[in-house]
């Protein structure tokens, strides 16, 4: 019974105890609008069992409900996790600290040489200074001649061995801190906040060697379009270049990767819609009531965008002076003038909100340096407008707006008007 036990504990240990580490690599980019999709490929070899894959050193952005895997073969997904490595940037922070410490010792030894470098200088040039005092206080005596020439000529000679052999080790130490702050750089890169991870249950009941694509889609990467128009001379017509500008701030590298362009969106839902009636606005007991009072922009955000200016029409295109314009989620704002225009500088935020009493609440992201917006008006907002004229208490309506004193106006009894809490008779 006990032999039983132990090969059920041995068959157990080699299902679920095969853990995997394994790296993987971009090999193509779809850049979208407002984020991106991202396919890396991994090569591993799975024998019969359950294993564990992880692929670490991922960006902290990704969407874990967007993740796909194919290239399983005969082999079978239990599980897909995504979580945050909270511990990979502690480690990075380690590893920094003692390269730092490296790089220290090393300018200390720099110092230590050139210090050197700079007293043999001056023993030199002391020495070629009293050559001359020398052979003087030699005088006639050759036996000091040729003892101060020897002295003289084998002191320069080490002085320049030594020189020389300074800077070689200066040479070789500036190689070795190079080195040492390109793996400064590359772990402060991949310092960010945190890094991702993403773990993999596989199963399979045969040796397989898959090649696996694992695509998933990340924010903090988008593009937007650039217009460039030039003429070589007044006769020849425009032309007109389409470019591109791709941003990513993903905390990954896309280095040797192909990047395709696309201006789908990932975000939007790909289910039917609900189609609803529309009513047509006419005086009956059924008007349709348009609840919805805010509109949405289907521009995408620009980062590069620092400062925002314009002008707010309303339907009619007039100018419509003292709207309200706010970046998103902030009090950052300002309202537009007599007529119409605005300016805003955009230190944080991606939206801005436009609103004006009477209009519906309009929401745009900050998509370019010069942003015009068209409001238009709010009937709900509108339609519980009250005129109220004061004599005879006599009321009448009209539709959506109530009027009281409809008869002392078409009487000769003087309408009473208050303003700002004044009365007046004119």
């Amino acid at each position: 019974m006990k032999k039983l036990l132990f090969i059920l504990f041995l068959a157990h240990s080699f299902s679920f105890g095969n853990d995997i580490t394994t790296d993987s690599e971009i090999k193509k980019v779809t850049v979208y609008l407002q984020g991106a999709q991202v396919t890396r490929q991994v090569n591993v070899q799975l024998l019969p069992g359950t294993h564990e894959l992880f692929l670490n050193d991922l960006s902290p952005f990704i969407d874990e409900n967007s993740i796909q895997i194919t290239g399983l073969k005969s082999a079978s997904v239990l599980a897909v996790n995504y979580k945050i490595d909270y511990l990979k940037k502690e480690n990075s922070k380690a590893q920094i600290e003692l390269l730092l410490t490296q790089e220290r010792q090393l300018n200390k030894q720099l110092s230590l040489l050139k210090n050197k470098i700079d007293g043999l200088k001056e023993e030199e040039t002391v020495l070629i200074t009293n050559r001359k005092l020398g052979v003087d206080q030699a005088g006639n005596d050759l036996a000091k001649v040729k003892e101060f020439a020897i002295y003289y000529g084998q002191r320069i000679a080490s002085i320049k061995n030594d020189i020389y052999d300074s800077n070689q080790k200066i040479e070789d130490i500036n190689k070795e801190i190079i080195l040492l702050k390109k793996q400064i750089d590359e772990l402060e890169d991949n310092n960010g906040p945190e890094r991702g991870e993403i773990k993999l249950k596989l199963n399979t009941a045969l040796t397989v060697n898959l090649a696996l694509e694992v695509s998933y889609t990340v924010s903090n990467a988008g593009w937007f379009p650039v217009y460039d128009i030039k003429a070589k001379n007044i006769n020849n017509p425009l032309s007109f270049y389409y470019k591109a500008h791709v941003y990513q701030q993903t905390g990954t590298d896309w280095n040797n990767a192909k990047i395709t362009l696309s201006t789908g969106d990932p975000s939007l839902d790909t289910n039917k819609p609900d189609v609803t009636p529309y009513y047509l606005n006419f005086v009956t007991p059924y008007t349709y009531k348009n609840k919805a009072s805010l509109k949405k922009s289907r521009f995408k955000y620009n980062p590069l965008v620092k400062k925002v200016s314009g002008v707010v029409l309303d339907e009619s295109g007039l100018p419509l002076p003292g709207v309200n314009v706010v970046i998103k989620g902030t009090t950052l704002g300002t309202q537009t003038d007599f007529d119409g225009k605005y300016a805003l500088d955009i230190t944080e935020g991606q939206e801005l909100v436009f609103s004006y009493i009477g209009q519906k609440t309009h929401e745009v992201p900050v998509y370019a340096s010069l942003m015009n917006v068209k409001l238009e008006a709010d009937a709900q907002a509108l339609e519980e407008v009250v005129v109220t004229g004061y004599g005879n208490s006599v009321a009448g309506s009209t539709s959506g707006v109530r009027i009281r004193g409809v008869s002392s106006i078409k009487a000769d009894t003087p309408v009473l008007y208050i303003v700002d809490g004044v009365r007046s008779t004119r």
